[in-house]
């Protein structure tokens, strides 16, 4: 067993025993852009990078440093995690999306009706759930179908819920996670473990 860490740089992450100082692999990016965050899930390792001028883009790879996938995005994300499968708001479009993690593949992506409206997301057993200060949507997990439940809103009154703890999130609550934000804004992280928090709400 090695003492190992994963570190990223402009362009590239590494693998390092930190003992030996030796590269276990070393994975390019899928553009010069500087790592802002590193995250771990299952066989997965996910970075987010970010440009000078605000660009933003994720590469997957596999355990072994093997590029799965790579995928222009608006800003940093915080996946939550679901099986084979993850889901996140996209900063800009407001939209919510459902991503395969093997492919990279968008299996669907939807945006609530109304305006200036950000969500955060929870599972809760075979329910997804968007959650803003004003509503609650139940979206079907298979094909992105929402519907606005007013007896689920008038039991929970959103304007009230301060933190939220659903499936497939790490054991902290939902109360404050947020997204990268400009390069360097998050700055280095190792592969962290657990299986993912879910996306800042309004």
């Amino acid at each position: 067993m090695t003492n190992s860490a994963i570190f990223g740089k402009k362009g590239f992450i590494a693998k390092i025993d930190i003992n030996t100082l030796e590269s276990l692999w070393i994975a390019n990016l899928s553009k010069n852009y500087k790592p802002t965050t590193i995250s771990n899930y299952k066989d997965f390792i996910l970075v987010q990078s970010s440009s000078a001028w605000g660009s933003h883009n994720i590469d997957c790879f596999d355990l072994e440093g093997k590029t799965l996938w790579s995928k222009d995005i608006d800003s940093g994300i915080s996946p939550l995690n679901d099986g084979d499968y993850f889901y996140y708001c996209g900063f800009t479009d407001k939209k919510i999306y459902k991503v395969s993690w093997k492919t990279g593949e968008i299996i669907f992506s939807v945006k609530p009706a109304g305006w200036f409206k950000t969500y955060r997301l929870i599972i809760a057993g075979n329910q997804l759930l968007a959650i803003s200060n004003k509503d609650i949507l139940l979206i079907d997990k298979d094909n992105g179908e929402m519907d606005l439940s007013e007896e689920l809103n008038q039991f929970l009154n959103p304007k009230k819920i301060t933190s939220t703890l659903g499936d497939g999130e790490m054991f902290i609550s939902s109360i404050s996670t947020t997204s990268g934000g400009a390069e360097g804004s998050v700055g280095y992280a190792g592969v962290a473990g657990g299986d993912g928090g879910s996306s800042g709400g309004e």
